[in-house]
Order: C-alpha cells, then structure tokens, then sequence
C-alpha cells in the first residue's frame, strides 16, 4: 500500500518497520518501491522506539537491533534527523528523503520534535501483526506448519500463544474472503474457540492458546481412538449442518483439551491451498487427501471450471484417516490393507473406519451415522483415560 509520496511526523515513525507480507506470501510486491513496508531483510527500527544516531554501525556483522548506529541506507535517510532537511539535487524516487522546496524542513524544529516524543519500547525478539498480537522473529521467517511461538495483549499483559497463519495473494482474495467468513461462523460453532482471528492485506491468522497436539510416537488403542472419532464427529456434524466443510483434519490440527479424553478440532487456514489448487492455481499442499481430490487436482490444471469437489467426503475420508492413525498409528498414505485389520479386529469401531476410508465418497457414512454407531458399541462407555494422552493400556491391534 502507497502513502503519499510526503511522510508526516506520525507516518515517518512507522515508515517500512514491519516487513512487506506480500512479498513473503508472493515473493514480490507489485508497489515496489512505492511500498510503505520493508522489503529488506534489516527492517528499519522506529527511532521513536530505538535511540539510534543516522550514521552506520562499523561493527561488522552487528545484528543487535538496540544498537545505537544506524544498519542501512533506509535507517540513515528517514531518520527524522536527516529526512527533508537538505535540498534534492535530482531524483525520481517516490518518497524522496530529500526536500524539494515547501516540505523542507529546519533541522532545530526537527531536534524539538524528537525532544518532545514519548520514546517506545521496540520489540526485538518480536514481529508485531497488529498491536495486540505479535510474533517471535525467527519463527515468522522461518515458518512452520504446526504453528509460530507468539503473544496476544490480554487483561493488560501479554499471554503466549500459538499462531497458525497463512499468506495468500491477490489472486487468492476470493478463496481469503470465503474462510474469514467461514471461520467467523466455525468460532460460533466449535467447542475449541482461538484466542483471536487476524487479516491483513496478505495473511490471516488464528491465535491458540499453548498447548500440544496429537501428534505422538504409538498407537492409542481402541478405547481412545473411538472417544476421538466420536467427539470430532460430533463437530463436523455442526460444521457440516452449517454448510461448511473442514478439510484439514490432521493430528496436528486436533488438540487435547485437559487431563480426560477431550478433543477439540483446529482451523482449517490450510483449505486455502486447497481452494486455490482446485482453481488450477499451482499449491504445494501439506493435507491428508483422498484419491478422488488428487484426481481433481490434475483435472483442475487442465479445466479449472470442472465438476464441483465433494469437500463433506473429503471430511468424511480424513476422519476415517485419523481413526487409522489413532488405531494403528499409521498415516493414510502409508496405510495396510483396512479391510485386513477388519478381519483381524472384527470391531464396531473398525468397521466404521474402513467405511469412512471407502474410495467410493457417497459409500462413506455421514458424521450423524459415525456418532450413532459408535456411540452403540459399548467400547466407547468404556472411556476412562489416564493424563498421559501417548499411554494406553490395551493392546493395539497389529496389521502385521
């Protein structure tokens, strides 16, 4: 976004201290040099927050951002100590650090300014989204699928959280659009509500509070994997009933609400990928996907205006798929043969998995009937779990 081309006191101060998103979710930013935002791998501290001179550090390799000396061309030029103070000698740069007549400025006003600013605290170990919520530096760049390490402003203190965020482009705003307004609805629905939800011109975020998800080193067993089927079909019911699909059901995305066999179901951020792959747009997709979707996906690169995808099936499938994992501690892509564990099993709960997993999507049973049929078999009044969520005290069954 463009500021105009003359920066006030107030625009100044914040002028390219926060990072460009789009040119971390695009790789390019088509403002360019009109961005208000860094597109530097330094990003220029406010000097209302640090105290720095406009002359450069001549430490080499200095990355204290406390430092007193200025770290680029950007910190020097737009340091209110230098910024239109000197006349321009010829330039075409749109905002010209330079004074090109009635904006010059005289340097002892310019001294009474910064004499009379309140300074702020800069937040070094942080990137700030917004200013009630923030995010840890390194994790912002770095990224991570299972989340970034953050805070969010609450009851006057900062609180850690969990962050899930996604960037998207501007080709990507209509699939944007569509989640937010998911999302607003799902926060009605869901058991698990997240701290808060964010947009920005490239990004939405989720904020969660600390804590683990399911991804662990064995097998559950029966007992618990049926609780888990149960309760997180009883939340896609919900969302389904309110004509919303999830689609990113994924140990990851389930988390462990306390010491009892809670289990609360995450945001579906990632169904923005999905959205725009269908689209024919090319996306790297980190999701567990039936068949039928991968189909789609090839089909979509050739004729994005194909047949509509089933996105409740899709649910369905991966249901069926987190009933394996928690079973058998095995991921649907690396799967055994399920009708063998049937076989060998020979449970309710088996048979509901291998229904959910049917290659055929209108063969998979809806989240009302999964409820209604585990909730008949007995093993799930059985329930009474230890704290450690990874222990159980059944034997699991083998596919071997």
């Amino acid at each position: 976004m463009a500021c105009g081309p003359v920066l006030s006191e107030k625009a100044l101060a914040r002028f390219r201290t926060k990072p460009c998103e789009r040119l971390l979710a695009q790789g390019r930013c088509h403002f360019q040099e009109k961005c208000q935002y860094s597109h530097q791998s330094w990003v220029r501290r406010s000097p209302l927050k640090v105290n720095y001179k406009p002359q450069m550090c001549c430490a080499v390799g200095c990355e204290d951002r406390q430092c007193p000396f200025a770290h680029t061309q950007e910190e020097v030029l737009y340091h209110p100590l230098n910024y239109k103070v000197s006349l321009c000698k010829g330039c075409k740069a749109y905002y010209c650090p330079f004074a090109h007549g009635a904006d010059l400025r005289q340097a002892a006003e310019v001294k009474a300014i910064l004499a009379n600013s309140e300074e702020e605290e800069e937040d070094v170990d942080f990137h700030r989204f917004d200013d009630r919520l923030r995010i840890l530096r390194e994790d912002w760049a770095g990224g991570s699928s299972r989340g970034l390490r953050g805070e969010i402003w609450e009851k006057s203190a900062w609180r850690s959280c969990l962050v899930r965020t996604i960037h998207y482009t501007r080709a990507q705003r209509k699939e944007a659009d569509q989640i937010m307004r998911e999302l607003r609805v799902w926060t009605k629905l869901a058991q698990a509500k997240p701290l808060a939800m964010r947009r920005s011109v490239a990004s939405l975020c989720v904020a969660w509070p600390q804590g683990g998800d399911l991804t662990v080193e064995r097998a559950w067993g029966p007992r618990r994997a049926a609780a888990l089927l149960w309760q997180l079909a009883g939340q896609l019911r919900k969302l389904h009933t309110a004509g919303i699909a999830h689609c990113c059901l994924c140990p990851r995305n389930i988390f462990l609400k306390g010491t009892k066999c809670e289990f609360k179901l995450g945001d579906f951020l990632p169904k923005l990928r999905l959205l725009s792959a269908l689209g024919g747009k090319e996306e790297d997709l980190d999701l567990w996907l039936p068949a039928e979707v991968h189909q789609k996906l090839e089909e979509a690169r050739r004729n994005p205006k194909g047949q509509a995808l089933d996105f409740f099936a899709v649910d369905l499938w991966q249901l069926g798929a987190i009933g394996l994992w928690a079973l058998t501690g095995h991921e649907p892509r690396r799967r055994a043969d399920v009708q063998k564990l049937v076989k060998l099993d020979g449970s309710e709960l088996t048979r509901v998995i291998a229904a959910l997993l049917d290659d055929v999507p209108s063969k998979r049973p809806c989240a009302a009937a999964v409820r209604r049929r585990l909730g008949e078999d007995s093993i799930l009044g059985q329930v009474d779990l230890p704290e450690d969520p990874s222990r159980s005290d059944r034997e699991e069954p083998s596919l071997e």
